[in-house]
């Protein structure tokens, strides 16, 4: 084969010919395999949706538990407290327990809390007593449910006063950046019948040292129509001189708040008996709490014995 000298005219000719044939040849080539279907179709490498179909994807994951603020929830009835809910730690657990088995007694606590690490913490920790001694004071059954933001208060008192004074209260323990909610109810009044002098209770006078039953609400101190009639009874016995109304609980619950909720009690008495006795007889309240029990205070029969005033002489 024949050197072709590029420099000469022929050899460009030569060249400039078969650059045409190639530029002519390759697009009917590719044409032809095209409508063959071998070719993929026009943006199939580069189209916005495969661009996208090539995209990670991640998927939405839960909230992170540092976001999710601990929740509780303390339950009271038949003179014991359950504490439920999802705490940070173990440390919170421990304070929780402490302050309950104070308010209610250590053998009368039910823990059911939930450890959950990260949860946030309870910001009303630090009231953890206050809280608990309050929710004991709420006839039972009762119930508060508590996280960072959102209080609910649930049972029944016996006047729109105490409903009222208990708000108050937890706005005063949980603060004002929580939402209270009072879902206190107030039991209907009781109806009374008219009785004349022999409906009364019989009281040995002789006997009040050893103390007469008195009917308190659980964990009240708020005086009931019966035990209005009892006291009426025992009014006629204290003449003369100076008296001490004794103040009694059973073993439910702590000294504590035992101690506190015999004196309240003894209290009432005496402020319900001045209204008939005026400021003739000097009235002196003193609580024992679960000091003097008469009876051992394994049944609930027992129990309702222990709960009591009591009343005697303590100056001529």
């Amino acid at each position: 084969m024949s050197r072709i000298d590029i420099r000469t005219p022929e050899a460009w000719r030569a060249y400039d010919f078969w650059n045409g044939v190639i530029a002519i040849v390759i697009p009917l080539a590719l044409a032809g395999l095209w409508f063959a279907g071998v070719m993929p179709p026009v943006g199939a490498c580069c189209s916005s949706a495969n661009i996208a179909a090539k995209a990670p994807v991640v998927a939405a994951g839960p909230i992170p538990a540092a976001l999710v603020a601990s929740e509780v929830s303390l339950v009271s009835a038949d003179g014991k407290v359950t504490l439920k809910g999802k705490i940070a730690d173990d440390r919170t657990r421990e304070e929780l327990v402490a302050q309950a088995r104070r308010a209610f007694g250590t053998d009368n606590v039910i823990d059911r809390l939930e450890i959950v690490p990260g949860r946030g913490p309870l910001p009303w920790i630090g009231s953890a007593k206050e809280v608990l001694g309050d929710l004991h004071e709420i006839p039972a059954p009762a119930s508060l449910a508590a996280n960072s933001s959102l209080v609910t208060l649930s049972g029944a008192v016996e006047t729109e006063a105490d409903k009222q004074m208990r708000g108050a209260r937890a706005r005063q323990l949980f603060g004002d950046s929580v939402t209270i909610v009072n879902g206190l109810t107030v039991r209907a009044p009781k109806v009374i019948v008219a009785a004349g002098p022999s409906a009364l209770p019989r009281i040995d006078c002789g006997t009040l040292t050893k103390g007469a039953q008195i009917e308190f609400p659980t964990g009240s101190a708020e005086l009931t129509d019966a035990g209005k009639a009892v006291l009426d009874s025992i009014a006629p016995c204290i003449v003369e001189g100076s008296w001490e109304v004794g103040g009694h609980t059973d073993t439910v619950g702590s000294a504590d708040t035992n101690q506190p909720l015999s004196l309240k009690r003894a209290l009432a008495a005496v402020e319900y008996l001045k209204l008939s006795k005026g400021s003739a007889i000097s009235l002196k309240a003193a609580g024992y709490g679960a000091s003097e029990p008469l009876f051992d205070n394994t049944t609930e029969e027992s129990r309702a014995k222990n709960r009591r005033l009591t009343f005697k002489r303590i100056a001529n």
